[in-house]
């Protein structure tokens, strides 16, 4: 009887803690924010030396909490709505489905060619990628917040994606802002999760 006593208890407190993890996220099958693929095209180019096509991906926001991240402008107006965040502040939030200027980095797969008795080998290291001179970082940049279960739209020259390069977004909980431990955490998408055509 003690036994089954244990065995209740251990399995009350496994399902506690996997409860409280599908609080935070709003669905359990996804990460807590990720990018999905949109669509490719035509776009009207940001900065100068971009081509005009582009890549339009989705990132979305999976937690019951708002994430922040830097974009380029500041967002007011009909692409926003009211939030308030867990530490009691309002700020705007974006609306789902609005296209946001989004700070990123570009990463490219990092290469190194090293002889062996076979022949010429290609190495890397345990995280192959580097940051390229791409991407965008703004000298007049702002924080914006996407609402929990939202997703905004960013578009990006496609050539940012080529090769095997990566795009990389930081961005913060909500949750973690209250006690200001200044942790940024990274989403990441891959140029090969762009459809073939």
């Amino acid at each position: 009887m003690k036994f089954l006593s244990i065995l209740l208890l251990i399995g009350t407190t496994l399902l506690g803690a996997q409860s409280e993890t599908n609080r935070m996220l709003l669905d359990a099958t996804l990460p807590s924010v990720y990018i999905r693929y949109e669509r490719q095209g035509q776009r009207t180019p940001v900065h100068s030396g971009e081509s005009k096509e582009g890549v339009w991906l989705r990132l979305h926001n999976n937690t019951s909490g708002a994430i922040s991240l830097c974009t380029e402008s500041l967002y007011i107006g009909p692409n926003t709505e009211p939030l308030k965040l867990a530490n009691g502040k309002s700020v705007l939030g974006l609306k789902s489905g609005v296209e946001a200027s989004v700070c990123y980095s570009v990463e490219g797969r990092e290469r190194a060619q090293e002889s062996t008795a076979r022949g010429v080998a290609i190495t890397g290291q345990w995280n192959p990628y580097h940051q390229l001179p791409y991407g965008y970082h703004g000298d007049a940049i702002a924080t914006s917040w996407i609402p929990p279960g939202g997703s905004i739209l960013l578009s990006l020259p496609k050539e940012h994606l080529a090769d095997e390069n990566r795009i990389s977004i930081a961005f913060d909980y909500d949750w973690e802002m209250v006690n200001a431990n200044h942790v940024a955490h990274l989403v990441y998408f891959y140029a090969s999760e762009i459809p073939k055509r």
